[in-house]
């Protein structure tokens, strides 16, 4: 999977995807501070790229609104957002990783190959 880290992303979880094997740009090295959420996605799109970030309640909705549309402009970006506390977020991704594998090998068989994921303290959730 390639990760595009949005600038609130913690440094060691970004380590802990790169030690998986992971390929995972951040985005402060590709883009200036404060990008829009929509020129992430468009970036992340371009790279066939899931967006990890804890601005969850900014980045959904954009994908959401996409799919609405009925617009094919983003059809593989992904997100996988957190609601829960910085300091547990390597902890949650190790807890999780083979849930988060298994939907994203999922959606490589669909049209629509985005993988929308949502880590919070005591579950994963998987939104289609």
């Amino acid at each position: 999977m390639t990760v595009l880290a949005d600038e609130n992303v913690p440094i060691a979880l970004v380590e802990y995807l790169r030690s998986l094997g992971q390929t995972v740009t951040r985005a402060q090295d590709v883009t200036p501070p404060q990008t829009d959420d929509r020129v992430i996605i468009a970036i992340a799109e371009r790279m066939r790229a899931t967006v990890l970030t804890w601005n969850v309640k900014h980045f959904l909705p954009t994908l959401r609104r996409q799919r609405a549309r009925g617009t094919d402009r983003v059809r593989s970006a992904g997100l996988i957002g957190f609601e829960c506390d910085e300091s547990v977020a390597v902890r949650r991704m190790q807890e999780f990783r083979e849930l988060i594998a298994f939907e994203f090998e999922h959606v490589q068989s669909l049209r629509d190959k985005r993988l929308v994921l949502v880590v919070m303290d005591q579950q994963l959730r998987v939104i289609r």
